[in-house]
């Protein structure tokens, strides 16, 4: 009985783990400003498309 209360507990603490280390990984994206203009990419590859004559 005490061992699977262990189990428990040790799966919450994992969780928990993993769960701040994607918010801690999403929160230092967020910083950097790798959500700022995601759009930007595609116009850019578009321009580069015009400028080059290559057609898709």
């Amino acid at each position: 009985m005490i061992g699977d209360l262990a189990q428990y507990w040790a799966a919450f603490f994992i969780g928990v783990a993993a769960l701040g280390g994607i918010g801690g990984l999403f929160l230092w994206a967020w910083l950097s400003g790798q959500f700022r203009d995601v759009e930007a990419p595609a116009r850019r590859v578009l321009e580069m498309d015009e400028e080059t004559g290559v057609r898709s």
